[in-house]
């Protein structure tokens, strides 16, 4: 057996040769069978790596290669390249530190270890790279030599020949359903409403040759795109699913196909909010017979939109006030029409949904006078022109949830979060532009937009409640970590909630937590990362030194239960953040997870009052001692005065004071002095009347001089203002 020819190339990398085998011909000896084997990964186990094979082992006694599976593929320990990096000074340190400790604060790098790839280092860093920087992966690895990322995680390989493979090797099908998977059991831990869902798909427009690159035509917009569906959870906005389909492939045959793969990846829906892209007869005939409930806005296009419609138009374009609310400060009109919305074609059975026709009083307006000024209306008859502008700011929602008028709005419009997580994908995800050129490193692309887009949304939902005095948490995640700091809230059972298999209502729990954090402002993910990515460190051989932190990254930490190390030691190729004395990080998923409550104040303030009386109770029957409450103590207050006839009644307190009619002891003595003269015969003295006696004059005062200024006299100033005058006069004459 001919045996594996090893020897480095002009670079200096180790590479490997087959030699085949030796044939004498016509022409001398000639090999036969010799191939090039490529870079060697692990020379015992014959591991390759080949830009056209990708990482495989050769079998010498068969001569034929074994594609490996990603979690078989061994951390690459040779050079990274044969450039000499300069010893930084300084690194940009902010973002990368708040990113290593928020991941492992709420354990979300146990999901993302879940991805089997063998350098995490390299996945680690990629990821941050994607939030921290809008960069190409070009300078990836100019970043990495120049931020904290590199202390972190030593072992990432991002060269840039590097990163194709990287992405083609994440980017497998069996990798994202695993990784799917362990994420939606990460979500479903954190909150109880994850049956209820919203979903959607936005374009990624390329010029990519590869078969999901296709040409797209939708809301009127033609583009050579694929596309990416996305479900996201409707309480939070976090992300529970994404898919990717070719471009031409319409919205309304993907549905269903979605919300199978989510029962089977642990999360049965059970209400779907979708745009009128998934609306149509069948879908929602289907969606009913399966005990799903949906919303969605209706295709105009269908018969039962225009029906419908035709029937109700005078009832909606008349001028009356009846039907009328506001949302958002805008006039809308919405008429609720209950309707069939589908029907079993063996059993005959109807189901009735509602329809609800509205009329944006505002839109319409302004589309009207936005039409008038194009020159397509103008040249069109009058009665051509009436019927384009009557049906403008018309739109219909259908659903299986028996809503009022007032509040179907606010919940349809709840999808604009989904509308917001296409924005935050493609800028802190970098889903677009699309810098991939295969099927599989388009794949581990959009896999990796995809988890920056969840940490980014993350941070967004937690900047937005901590100026709030209290929030809320789920009863599940709450027993996890710490059920003793929070208030227990059993909320009504809502008419959407209901169980299936039992047929009974189910009840929602909520925790209250206090949060007494404050910020002076809302700041945006944006602002969060711009400002991490200017927070630098000092780095020496030994230790590491982060610079003075301004208030906007000690708000932000803190937001967070992050603190800031005082220093970074260096020891044997790793970091050691060392914490002031005293403190700790408070980064959990409690902390992070937190959302803003339902309830309003005074809600919460009677809630936590009940709360604080019954934690006293326990307190006091620990001791063996009772506690009376308010209701307790006026309940026995009204009983006693019923009972006040029965008992003897308890003696009055004392007034402060001399009783009314009471003399002291001088009135008693002149009294009876009184009364003894009187019977001897001695009549009293006449009693002089109090005051001075009319026409009489105090003692000092010279009644002859009359008060006030005599008649003609003046004063200081008037004399001085009269002489100035007569000074003026003079001097003109």
């Amino acid at each position: 057996m001919a045996e594996i020819h090893f020897y480095k190339n002009s670079a200096g990398t180790d590479v490997a040769l087959w030699p085949g085998k030796c044939k004498n011909t016509s022409e001398g000896p000639r090999k036969e069978g010799q191939f090039y084997l490529g870079t060697v990964i692990d020379r015992e186990k014959l591991i390759f790596y080949k830009r056209s094979e990708g990482f495989y082992q050769f079998d010498p006694y068969t001569v034929q290669v074994k594609a490996l599976d990603p979690k078989d593929i061994p951390v690459y320990t040779g050079p990274q390249d044969h450039r000499i990096h300069p010893q930084n000074t300084i690194c940009v340190f902010g973002g990368n530190y708040f990113l290593h400790r928020l991941l492992s604060g709420i354990s979300y790098d146990k999901v993302i270890d879940v991805i089997p790839f063998k350098n995490k280092d390299t996945l680690y860093t990629m990821l941050h790279y994607y939030l921290l920087s809008n960069a190409s992966d070009l300078h990836a690895e100019f970043w990495y030599h120049n931020s904290y990322a590199h202390f972190i995680y030593p072992k990432a390989n991002i060269a840039s020949q590097r990163l194709s493979d990287f992405y083609a090797s994440i980017g497998k099908p069996d990798v994202r359903a695993v990784f799917l998977t362990a994420h939606i059991e990460y979500i479903r831990h954190l909150s109880m409403d994850d049956i209820y869902v919203m979903i959607d798909s936005t374009g990624c427009p390329n010029a990519i040759g590869i078969p999901i690159t296709a040409v797209s035509r939708h809301e009127n917009e033609v583009n050579i795109e694929f596309r990416v569906i996305v479900v996201i959870q409707k309480s939070t906005g976090l992300p529970l699913y994404y898919e990717i389909i070719p471009g031409n492939v319409v919205d309304i045959s993907t549905i269903h196909n979605v919300l199978k793969k989510l029962g089977l990846m642990g999360c049965k829906v059970h209400y779907v909010i979708g745009d009128a892209g998934y609306n149509c007869p069948s879908v929602m005939e289907r969606l009913v017979f399966e005990g799903i409930d949906f919303m969605t806005r209706m295709n105009p296009t269908y018969d039962l939109y225009r029906e419908i419609l035709k029937k109700h138009y005078d009832e909606l374009m008349g001028s009356s006030a009846e039907h009328i609310i506001k949302y958002n400060d805008r006039l809308v009109k919405v008429l609720k029409i209950p309707s069939v919305i589908g029907k079993d074609k063996e059993t005959g059975e109807e189901k009735i949904g509602y329809i609800y026709l509205c009329k944006d009083l505002q839109a319409h307006h302004s589309k009207v006078n936005h039409m008038f000024k194009s020159d397509g209306f103008t040249n069109k008859t009058i009665e051509e022109q009436v019927k384009l502008i009557e049906k403008l700011g018309i739109f219909a929602i259908v659903t299986t949830l028996d809503a009022s008028e007032d509040e179907i709005l606010a919940m349809y419009y709840t999808r604009q979060m989904i509308e917001q997580f296409f924005d935050y994908i493609k800028s802190y995800g970098k889903l677009t532009p699309v810098r991939k050129h295969t099927m599989s490193t388009v794949h581990g692309h959009v896999l990796m937009s995809f988890i920056a887009a969840f940490l980014a949304v993350l941070v967004k939902n937690r900047l937005n409640i901590v100026d709030l005095p209290y929030v809320s948490i789920s009863s599940s995640l709450a027993d996890s970590e710490d059920k003793q700091s929070g208030i227990v809230i059993t909320c009504e059972p809502d008419d959407n909630d209901k169980d299936d298999d039992k047929g009974k209502e189910t009840v929602k729990e909520l925790i209250l937590s206090q949060d007494t954090l404050v910020l002076g402002f809302k700041p945006t993910p944006e602002a969060l990362f711009q400002s991490l990515q200017l927070y630098s460190a000092d780095v020496w051989d030994d230790e590491i030194v982060p610079a003075v932190a301004t208030k906007a990254v000690k708000d932000f930490y803190e937001a967070f239960g992050i603190n800031i190390p005082e220093t970074i030691l260096r020891k044997n190729e790793g970091i050691l953040p060392v914490l002031r004395k005293g403190v700790k990080d408070t980064c959990t998923k409690k902390k992070v997870f937190s959302r803003k409550p339902v309830l309003t104040n005074e809600q919460i303030k009677s809630k936590r009052a009940k709360a604080d009386e019954e934690r006293l109770k326990k307190m006091a029957e620990a001791q063996g001692m009772t506690v009376v409450s308010k209701e307790e103590q006026d309940k026995s207050t009204t009983q006693e005065n019923s009972n006040e006839g029965t008992q003897e009644s308890k003696p009055e307190k004392r007034k402060a004071g001399r009783p009314a009619g009471s003399k002291n002891k001088k009135t008693l003595e002149r009294e009876k002095e009184a009364q003894k003269q009187a019977e001897q015969g001695i009549e009293p003295p006449p009693k002089r009347p109090r005051g001075r006696p009319v026409g009489s004059k105090t003692k000092n005062r010279d009644t002859s001089k009359k008060l006030g200024r005599p008649v003609g006299s003046k004063d200081k100033v008037t004399r001085k203002r009269r002489s100035n005058a007569k000074t003026t006069e003079k001097a003109e004459a």
